[in-house]
């Protein structure tokens, strides 16, 4: 393919000229140099926001590597528009009161200042210290990186230039994690600016991994604006993170699906990322809305390597089986209605309180309704009767049995569940402010040869293969746990 800029929308794509509408597109490539260029304006330095975790997130990195520009930010600063939240959907051992999976292996930070955020969020792979230090070490080296080389004299002016200090900081994450001796971890890495000669913003994101990231505007609804790191018309193994920084081939990262995208927005929208622990606990076919059409089912997951005790059954996929009345899906339709239903909880919160939902509500949203989805799965492994000692291996088998299926008929996926979140605009010193959120949808793009007459096609994926044909790192659970969830706990549901 001649060139690797991409349009994710429908088949009909604008020309690039100087002047151009901006509308609700999303822009991708592998790589900073193959996308086209927007001007920025000169961004203000004055910190509103800023917060990071769980418990101390970046801040036990910075202990151990201590930096004047983290430690020079106050992160407990959280702020209405600002905002950002890391919770265990695992459940409590009955006897002990330990939850499984600790320590969360999530982690996030976000900085905001008037017109422009930083917005972080890493997943570390499988459970363990190693994986919460990956996690939280690559939040420090972003954060860290990104202050260094965004906020000096010499400021960018370009989205290009914007997006290669970025790129560049997924690598400083990649040290780190060496540094500290952290395991894997996804990375998703977003930054608001400011247009010039517009009123409109720029979301610029660099992920790598299933962190993902979206923005939520008055006008478009809910947008994804990583599909281009995975491929939503095939059906996927839902144990598999499809790339990962830290030492994934000796000291190298898998950065297999690492992804520049960027969109265009207004005052008053809201952009979030978050992890695997909700964006999959928004698939129909995970909460027990629909079941995945029996052609569609990837080899990967049902042939899928049995580890650490785990049991993967066809049984519990649900392909085809839609005996209760329930609809086949697609996984370009699974992707759809995920999008439309965190739509719906937002939507039912602005009718709640009957105002415009704001960056701290929509974490606290998305987070209660992955919570409340998972209770029942959480209820039947708190049990007693579950961690009960039994004599014979027949008794417990039947034990086992009973389980598996009682698990087998609940919706969601327990997991790390984290989101951070920002309302983007020119913050006047209240949180309770409104933006204007009218906006001349003019944007400037700097000079792009070969553009100009350049037809962009709907976004291909064959590109993936390129960076490596090695295995893609997956997140199957650690063999240091005993858990009851790790010996029942069906990764697709």
């Amino acid at each position: 393919m001649s060139r690797s800029i991409y349009f994710r929308k429908s088949g009909k794509s604008p020309r690039w000229s100087k002047k151009k509408k901006a509308t609700s597109d999303i822009l991708w490539a592998r790589k900073p140099d193959d996308l086209p260029d927007a001007r920025l304006k000169k961004m203000s330095f004055n910190l509103f926001a800023a917060c990071t975790g769980p418990a101390n997130g970046l801040c036990d990195v910075n202990e151990h590597l201590p930096s004047a520009l983290i430690t020079d930010i106050n992160w407990n600063s959280k702020n209405r528009k600002a905002y950002g939240v890391s919770e265990s959907l695992y459940e409590k051992h009955p006897i002990s009161g330990k939850i499984t999976g600790e320590p969360v292996a999530d982690s996030y930070a976000i900085v905001a200042r008037k017109d422009n955020a930083l917005l972080v969020v890493a997943d570390g792979v499988n459970w363990g210290e190693k994986s919460m230090k990956a996690a939280r070490s690559a939040i420090y080296g972003v954060v860290r990186y990104v202050c260094q080389n965004l906020f000096t004299e010499s400021q960018v002016f370009k989205t290009k230039e914007l997006f290669k200090v970025l790129r560049s900081s997924v690598d400083a994450a990649h040290q780190v994690i060496l540094e500290t001796q952290g395991g894997l971890t996804t990375l998703c890495v977003a930054f608001v600016a400011p247009l010039s000669n517009s009123k409109q913003f720029a979301i610029c994101i660099v992920n790598v991994g299933d962190s993902l990231g979206y923005v939520f505007s008055r006008h478009h609804g809910i947008r994804e604006i990583t599909t281009a790191s995975h491929d939503i018309t095939v059906e996927r193994n839902i144990r598999d993170a499809r790339g990962a920084i830290g030492p994934v081939r000796g000291n190298d990262p898998d950065l297999a699906n690492l992804t520049c995208s960027m969109t265009f927005c207004d005052a008053g929208d809201i952009v979030f990322l978050t992890t695997d622990g909700v964006s999959d606990n928004f698939d129909p076919v995970v909460t027990k809305v629909a079941v995945a059409p029996k052609q569609t089912r990837s080899k990967s997951d049902s042939d899928a390597p049995i580890e650490n005790g785990e049991e993967f059954t066809s049984v519990a996929y649900e392909c085809g089986i839609a005996q209760d009345g329930r609809p086949e899906m697609t996984p370009s339709e699974r992707h759809q209605y995920a999008v439309k239903e965190m739509e719906r909880i937002i939507h039912e919160q602005e009718l709640e309180t009957e105002q415009s939902i704001s960056a701290q509500e929509l974490c606290a949203s998305i987070i209660l309704h992955v919570v409340k989805l998972t209770e029942k799965r959480r209820r039947i492994l708190e049990n007693p009767q579950v961690w009960k000692k039994l004599k014979s291996e027949e008794a417990k088998k039947k034990r086992d049995d009973a389980v598996r299926e009682k698990l087998r008929a609940e919706p969601g996926k327990l997991d790390h569940a984290t989101i951070v979140a920002y309302e983007i605009g020119v913050f006047q010193g209240n949180e309770n402010e409104n933006y204007e959120e009218e906006s001349d949808h003019e944007l400037v793009l700097c000079s792009s040869p070969g553009y100009g007459d350049y037809t962009a096609p709907i976004a291909q994926f064959d590109s993936f293969e390129s960076e490596s044909e090695q295995e893609t790192t997956t997140t199957l659970k650690d063999d240091e746990s005993d858990s009851i969830s790790q010996k029942f706990e069906e990764f697709v549901v």
